[in-house]
């Protein structure tokens, strides 16, 4: 296949377009998820601490961000709705982006399986983004990277669940923080974090996963699994119906 002229190798372009298309859409996103339980009075129920709209939006903006990277909070994140919860659990999975110092799953993995997402529904072979075509070799390791990360967030949090008798969707928070090495807690009603309450063989849990956070859930994998034979030989293909 011959290349387009005037084209002379290699680009950075299509990571610097995802990085900053996808820093928006996640910060645009953290913006739309004000849950109603969070803009309520105090003393009816948990909320980001302001009541002025144009506040609320500051303030959702900054935790959408802080909750990938630095780990800052300006409000009581114990008191927050369960929605809104979940919500950075998801963000503090997703992480930063790649070459920072910030964990998670990173936001270009992240965008390439949304991506790759939108490419099945469209019944196209190819996953493309900002008119390049990403391997399917970066795709596979995108939804790998996706699943360990699932996997190690999940495992631990049944872990934590069946000893500690707090919340469940705190220690999810709590491990989801960890694994991102985030640093954000919901807290034990006081200046601790929830995992100060924790038994000594849950917060030996939550060391190790910020450990394995800190390493990255494909590497481990990889270390882990990885074998240097390669095939000499490929098995016929199979059709699997799906749905």
């Amino acid at each position: 296949m011959s290349r387009l002229p005037g084209y002379s190798g290699e680009s950075a372009w299509p990571t610097v377009s995802a990085f900053g298309s996808h820093q928006a859409g996640l910060a645009g996103f953290g913006v739309a998820d004000r849950s109603p339980d969070d803009q309520q009075p105090r003393n009816q129920r948990g909320q980001l601490g302001v009541n002025r709209l144009g506040d609320q939006v500051l303030v959702a903006y900054f935790h959408s961000i802080s909750a990938r990277t630095a780990g800052f909070t300006t409000i009581d994140i114990g008191a927050v709705a369960t929605p809104t919860l979940y919500f950075l659990i998801l963000l503090m999975i997703i992480g930063a982006s790649p070459g920072s110092t910030g964990g998670g799953i990173k936001t270009t993995t992240f965008g390439i399986i949304c991506a790759a997402i939108w490419a099945t529904l469209k019944g196209r072979a190819d996953v493309m983004m900002f008119h390049r075509r990403i391997p399917q070799e970066i795709v596979h390791k995108a939804f790998v990277l996706s699943a360990l990360a699932f996997g190690l967030v999940t495992g631990f949090t049944m872990m934590l669940s069946s000893l500690e008798s707090q919340n469940f969707i705190r220690i999810m928070f709590e491990v989801a923080s960890a694994a991102g090495t985030v640093g954000l807690s919901t807290g034990d009603g006081g200046v601790r974090s929830l995992s100060a309450l924790f038994s000594d063989f849950g917060k030996f849990i939550i060391i190790i996963t910020m450990f394995l956070g800190r390493l990255g859930p494909l590497a481990v994998g990889l270390f882990a699994v990885r074998t240097y034979e390669e095939l000499r030989y490929r098995y016929a293909e199979a059709r699997v119906v799906l749905g």
